[in-house]
């Protein structure tokens, strides 16, 4: 049970969404094609500096690729409120981009999110799911709320110094 290890807080939050889904007024789709999801992003008002770069870089990386992902979208009775894109590269799932309308933060649809992720992660024997990096200090303090989020639900930080790679 990935969420035992979650604080206290999320393993609330998770029984409520857990609830909401069962009853129906919190549906997650995984069947989403790229062009909806950036059409859902590009429409939704967010509070993100950079999510005009995110869209460009999004459709740029996996509109003409072979690389695995998962798209997510979240509704709360019928409206769509969340969306989220993985990769899924090998035993590794990494977070790559998602947003939240403002009308779905009473809904815990992030704590929706990373459950649906991480469930189908384990159904699909996918051994590490990266929540990508924390907050850096250059990034507004915006960043620092989704990096207290992040760390109340992964199991382990981990640092790479000096981090060799080969690019071809």
């Amino acid at each position: 049970d990935y969420a035992s290890k979650w604080s206290s807080s999320a393993r609330a939050h998770r029984r409520k969404v857990l609830e909401h889904i069962e009853t129906g007024k919190i549906t997650i789709r995984d069947d989403a094609t790229l062009d909806e999801f950036l059409k859902l992003y590009e429409d939704t008002p967010v509070r993100d500096s950079e999510k005009w770069f995110r869209l460009r870089l999004t459709r740029k990386l996996f509109e003409n690729t072979d690389t695995d992902y998962r798209i997510y979208i979240i509704s709360v009775d019928g409206k769509p409120l969340a969306w989220a894109l993985f990769i899924d590269e090998g035993t590794t799932s990494e977070y790559w981009v998602s947003f939240y309308h403002a009308d779905g933060h009473p809904h815990h649809l992030g704590i929706a999110m990373m459950d649906r992720w991480m469930f189908d992660s384990y159904e699909k024997w996918i051994k590490y799911c990266d929540l990508d990096h924390m907050r850096d200090s250059w990034q507004s303090l915006g960043y620092a709320g989704y990096t207290k989020f992040k760390s109340s639900i992964a199991d382990y930080d981990v640092h790479f110094h000096d981090m060799w790679v080969k690019i071809f």
